[in-house]
C-alpha cells in the first residue's frame, strides 16, 4: 500500500488532458448591395417628347433614366437656367429620385400655355421624392388633384414656388390618402381650384409644411390657401390674400367621408384673406384644430356682395384649441369677427383688438372655453362687442379683460349660459349692457365693471326680463346709463358681497335699477357715492331684498338718496349714512310702495323733507328694530301712507309699537 507520502510524489500525479481545440466554420452572409446615388445632368431646357437627342439630355430624359433604374438613387440637377416649356406631361417620378434646381428664381419647370391640359410632375405610391430650388408653372389638372404635383408616395419639397397652377383639388399641390409631404421653404402663389378645394395645396394624407408662404390663391371649395383632409403640421408660414367661396380663405380643416382632420398650427400668420365662413381659418364638423403663437389680421368673411359670413379670423364647428394668438381688424358680415364657434373651441392667452361683427371678438353659439385673454376695441354691430353668446351657447371667461368695445363687453343672449371670474370691464359702451349684456343666464364672480356706458340701461351689467344674473364679489364703479348706472335688472338678479361706487344715471338708480317685474337680491354689498335723479343708490319699481350692505353718500336730485323704493323692498341688517336728495327721502323714499325696514340704521342723511325716510302715494311701511336719526329734514316724513314703528328709535325716541304719522 502506497504510503500518503508517496502519493503526493511527481510520478504518481494524474496523467494531464490536452485542451480540445475549437474549429471556427466560416458562415456565408445573404447577399447585400449598397445603394449607389446616380448623378443626371440637365443640359438643356428644350423638351422632347419623342426621346433623347445626342449631346441633350432634358429633364424628360433624366426622369425617363432614373425611373428605370433599380437599386439606385437618383440626383437630378440642372446645368442650365431658365425655362423649360413642357408639351406634355412629364413621366410620374417612380423611383427613389431627386430633384435639385439651382433655385427658384432661376428655374422654372412650366406646361407651355399652348398645350393642352397636363399636371407637371406626379409622385408614385412607394417611391420618396425630394424636389428643391425650382419653379412649378401652369400645370392644369382638370378635375383631378394636384396641377403642380400630385403625390402618392414620400414627397419633400424645399424653396421652391408653385406658381399659377390649377386643379380639382390642390391647385399647386395635392397629397393623397396614405401619402406623407414635407414642405420647407417654399411659396404657393396664384395657384386654383374647383371641386375639392384647396387653391395651393390639399392632403388627405400626413403634411408638415415650415416656413412657407401661401398668396393670392384661390378655391371654389373650400382651403383657398391649404386644405386638410388627413393630418397637416403648418409652422412658420404665412398665409395672405387667399379667397374661397366656401371654408377657410387660409387653410380648411374638414373631416372628409368621416375620417379624422386633424391642423396644428404654430408660429403663422393669416393676412387679409377671405372666405364664406373662416377668413384665416375654418375647423370644420369632425376637425381638430390647434393655433399657438399665431396671428390673423385683416381676414373677412362674407358670401360675396356682402350677404352673409362668419367667423372673419376663424370660423370652428369642430374642436379648436387657440394659445397665444393675435386677432386684429378682422371682419364677418353676420358673426364672429374675430372667431366664430359652433362646436368646441378653448382660447387661451389671446388678443382680440379692432374685430367688428355681431360678436366683434368672439361669437359663440357652441361651447367656448377663454381664459387670460384680452379683447379691446372691439366692434359688435349692438351685440357683443367682445364676446356674443347665444342660440344656447355656453361661454366660460376668467382672468381676461374686456376694454372699450362697442355694442357690450359680452353679451349673453338666447339661452346662452355665460360664467365670467377674475375678468375686467372697462370703458364698454352699448345701448343696454355697456359691459356685460345678459337675457341668458349669467353668473360673474370677482370681476370689475369701471366707466363702461350705456345709453339706455345698465352702463356696467344690463340683465333682461329672460335673464338671471348672479354677481359676487364684483365691482362696480364710474359706470353711466340713462338708468341703472352699475346695474340694472328686469329679470332675476342676485348681488352678494359687491361694491357700487361713484356710478351715475341721468334718470333712476345710480347704483343699481330693480325694474318692473324685475326680483333683485342684494347682501352684503356696498353702494358709495352713486348719483341718479331718483335712487342715488338703488332705486327699485320691482321686489327687492337688500341686507347686511351699507349706502353711503349716495345722492339724488329728487327722491331717494340711498333708495328710492316704488314696489317692495326689503331692508336688513344695513346702513343708510350721508345719502342726500333734494326733495325727499335723503335715506329712503317710498311712493306707492310696500317697505320694510328691519334691524338697520338710517343716520345722518339729509333732504328737504324726510332726511331719513320719506313714505307718500298710500305707501305701507314697516321699520323694525331699527334706528333712523336724521334732524335735517326729519327723521321720517309720512305723506299719506301708513307707517308701523317697532321697537324703533326715530330722532331719539323710542317707538315701541305704534304708527307713526
Amino acid at each position: 500500500m502506497w504510503s500518503a507520502t508517496s502519493r503526493l510524489l511527481p510520478q504518481f500525479a494524474p496523467a494531464r488532458r490536452r485542451h480540445a481545440r475549437r474549429r471556427f466554420t466560416l458562415e456565408r452572409l445573404e447577399e447585400r448591395a449598397m445603394l449607389s446615388t446616380i448623378a443626371l445632368s440637365v443640359n438643356t431646357l428644350a423638351d422632347d417628347p419623342s426621346g433623347p437627342t445626342p449631346g441633350n439630355t432634358t429633364l424628360r430624359d433624366a426622369i425617363t433614366q432614373a425611373d428605370g433604374g433599380t437599386g439606385n438613387q437618383y440626383v437630378i440637377k440642372f446645368a442650365v437656367k431658365g425655362t423649360i416649356d413642357l408639351t406634355s406631361a412629364l413621366p410620374a417620378l417612380d423611383n427613389n429620385i431627386a430633384i435639385k434646381g439651382p433655385g427658384a428664381k432661376n428655374l422654372t419647370v412650366q406646361r407651355d400655355p399652348t398645350a393642352s391640359p397636363f399636371r407637371i410632375f406626379t409622385v408614385d405610391a412607394g417611391d420618396t421624392v425630394n424636389i428643391s430650388g425650382l419653379t412649378i408653372a401652369g400645370g392644369k389638372a382638370g378635375d383631378g388633384g394636384g396641377g403642380g404635383l400630385d403625390n402618392f408616395g414620400t414627397l419633400t419639397v424645399s424653396n421652391s414656388v408653385f406658381s399659377s397652377n390649377f386643379a380639382g383639388g390642390g391647385g399647386g399641390l395635392y397629397n393623397e390618402s396614405g401619402a406623407t409631404a414635407t414642405v420647407s421653404g417654399s411659396t404657393f402663389t396664384s395657384n386654383s381650384a374647383d371641386l375639392g378645394g384647396g387653391g395651393g395645396l390639399a392632403t388627405a394624407g400626413t403634411l408638415t409644411v415650415s416656413n412657407s408662404v401661401f398668396s393670392s390663391n384661390g378655391a371654389d371649395g373650400g382651403g383657398g390657401g391649404l386644405e386638410n383632409f388627413g393630418t397637416a403640421t403648418v409652422i412658420g408660414s404665412t398665409f395672405t390674400r387667399n379667397g374661397t367661396a366656401s371654408y377657410g380663405g387660409g387653410i380648411s380643416n374638414l373631416s372628409f367621408n368621416g375620417g379624422p382632420a386633424t391642423a396644428t398650427v404654430s408660429g403663422s400668420s393669416f393676412t387679409s384673406n377671405s372666405a364664406f365662413g373662416g377668413g384665416g381659418l375654418a375647423n370644420e364638423t369632425g376637425g381638430t384644430a390647434t393655433v399657438s403663437g399665431s396671428s390673423f389680421t385683416r381676414n373677412s368673411a362674407t358670401n360675396g356682395g356682402g350677404i352673409d359670413g362668419y367667423g372673419g379670423g376663424i370660423d370652428n364647428f369642430g374642436t379648436a384649441t387657440v394659445r397665444g394668438s393675435t386677432f386684429t381688424s378682422n371682419s364677418a358680415v353676420d358673426f364672429g369677427g374675430g372667431l366664430e364657434n359652433g362646436g368646441t373651441a378653448t382660447v387661451s392667452d389671446s388678443s382680440f383688438t379692432s374685430n367688428s361683427a355681431i360678436g366683434g371678438g368672439i361669437d359663440n353659439g357652441g361651447r367656448v372655453t377663454v381664459s387670460g385673454s384680452s379683447f379691446t376695441s372691439n366692434s359688435g354691430g349692438g351685440a357683443g362687442g367682445g364676446i356674443d353668446n347665444e342660440f344656447g351657447g355656453t361661454a366660460t371667461v376668467s382672468g381676461s379683460s374686456f376694454t372699450s368695445n362697442s355694442g357690450a363687453g359680452l353679451d349673453n343672449e338666447r339661452g346662452g349660459t355665460a360664467t365670467v371670474s377674475g375678468s375686467s370691464f372697462t370703458s364698454n359702451s352699448a345701448f343696454t349692457g355697456g359691459g356685460l349684456e345678459n337675457g341668458g343666464t349669467a353668473t360673474v364672480s370677482d370681476s370689475s365693471f369701471t366707466s363702461n356706458s350705456a345709453s339706455s340701461d345698465g352702463g356696467g351689467l344690463d340683465n333682461e326680463f329672460s335673464g338671471t344674473a348672479t354677481v359676487s364679489g364684483s365691482s362696480f364703479t364710474s359706470n353711466s346709463a340713462t338708468e341703472g348706472g352699475g346695474l340694472f335688472n328686469f329679470g332675476k338678479a342676485t348681488v352678494s358681497d359687491s361694491s357700487f361706487t361713484s356710478n351715475s344715471a341721468s334718470s333712476e338708480g345710480g347704483g343699481l335699477v330693480n325694474a318692473y317685474y324685475g326680483t333683485a337680491t342684494v347682501s352684503g354689498s356696498s353702494f358709495t357715492s352713486n348719483s341718479a335723479t331718483d335712487g342715488g343708490g338703488l332705486d327699485n319699481t320691482g321686489t327687492a331684498t337688500v341686507s347686511d350692505s351699507s349706502f353711503t353718500r349716495n345722492s339724488a336730485s329728487t327722491e331717494g338718496g340711498g333708495i328710492a323704493n316704488f314696489g317692495t323692498a326689503t331692508v336688513i341688517g344695513s346702513t343708510f349714512t350721508s345719502n342726500s336728495a333734494t326733495v325727499d327721502g335723503g335715506g329712503i323714499y317710498a311712493a306707492s310702495a310696500t317697505l320694510k325696514v328691519d334691524h338697520s340704521t338710517i343716520s345722518g342723511n339729509t333732504a328737504s323733507l324726510g332726511g331719513g325716510l320719506y313714505v307718500s302715494g298710500g305707501s305701507q311701511a314697516e321699520i323694525d328694530y331699527s334706528t333712523i336719526n336724521d334732524p335735517n329734514g326729519g327723521g321720517i316724513v309720512n305723506n299719506g301712507s301708513t307707517v308701523h314703528l317697532k321697537k324703533t328709535v326715530v330722532d331719539g325716541v323710542l317707538y315701541k309699537d305704534q304708527y307713526y304719522v
